[in-house]
């Protein structure tokens, strides 16, 4: 088995993952795998060699040829001979049970997700905006179940047939990337006891942007997949104008306020961006050929 972090920098945030890795429950030796979209490898390796325990192999991989989480997750899973593959992200920390949760399940699907927590590593009144916590998979363009990249599991035979993350998608790879498996036969299960806790971005501003991000590529990701079952409503588009509208009006009430406000226009935002920069131009990846998005705010 072989735990892959995708790695852009931040090495305060992989330092409190490493540990967190390193306190598994998991009695069995396991894989590292850090790969390297950007800086260098040599602080990565030193940190990572001097905090995983002996019966962890560490592997260092250089992503840097390409940018982005994809590209980076794919050179990872590729320099390793694991069968199997977990994913986490370097800024978020894994549950003492993860290893353990997320290989019980990975016995019975060949495919996996777990569960979000919000509160351990943000502030109560930001984290209240996500509710108590993503522990059901969440489901878009009213199509299928989905597991976020930063808590997600498969097998390697999967990884290949579906030849791993889209690169063309810098947003919204993991999901893509959970409906072709189940295009393929291999539906994705739930393993609610594999917890990750969630780092939300740290200002009102980041989060608009994270936002804008996600839903920026939701016209390709629509596109890619109507032909399978994928839809979108209009008044769902209209209600979240109307969400949009009302979180304006209420942005000056408080922080809480303004970080809703954020996420709402930034939702918006990135839609509208979609559709004038990528609408005309978006070309649809064959289903096998044939990930956050975190849970929206409740």
């Amino acid at each position: 088995m072989a735990v892959v972090i995708p790695y852009g920098g931040g090495l305060d945030d992989l330092r409190e993952q490493l540990t967190a890795l390193s306190q598994q429950t998991w009695p069995h030796p396991y894989e590292v795998v850090i790969s390297v979209n950007r800086g260098q490898p040599t602080p990565v390796h030193n940190l990572a060699r001097h905090i995983l325990p002996d019966h962890v192999t560490l592997t260092i991989a250089d992503s840097t040829s390409r940018p982005g989480p994809s590209h980076a997750r794919n050179v990872g899973w590729r320099h390793t001979t694991a069968d199997l593959i977990l994913f986490c992200d370097t800024d978020d920390v894994v549950h003492p049970a993860w290893l353990t949760a997320m290989t019980h399940t990975l016995t019975e699907a060949r495919i996996a997700s777990g569960a979000l927590e919000y509160r351990k590593l943000n502030p109560p009144w930001k984290a209240d905006l996500f509710g108590t916590g993503a522990y059901s998979q969440p489901v878009r363009f009213h199509h299928l179940p989905f597991g976020p990249s930063c808590n997600l599991g498969l097998h390697r035979e999967l990884l290949e047939r579906l030849d791993g993350f889209s690169e063309d998608l810098p947003c919204a790879e993991d999901t893509d990337l959970c409906w072709r498996a189940a295009y393929a036969g291999a539906p994705i299960a739930f393993a609610p006891s594999a917890v990750v806790h969630y780092r939300l971005r740290s200002t009102s501003r980041a989060l608009f942007g994270q936002y804008v991000r996600y839903t920026r590529y939701d016209v390709h990701l629509y596109r890619a997949h109507r032909s399978h079952g994928a839809r979108v409503h209009g008044a769902e588009i209209l209600r979240e104008l109307a969400v949009a509208g009302k979180a304006l009006l209420n942005a000056p009430r408080g922080r809480r306020h303004r970080a809703r406000c954020a996420i709402s226009w930034g939702t918006v935002l990135g839609g509208l961006l979609g559709l004038l920069t990528q609408g005309p131009r978006a070309r649809k990846r064959p289903a096998p050929s044939p990930t956050a998005s975190p849970t929206g705010p409740v």
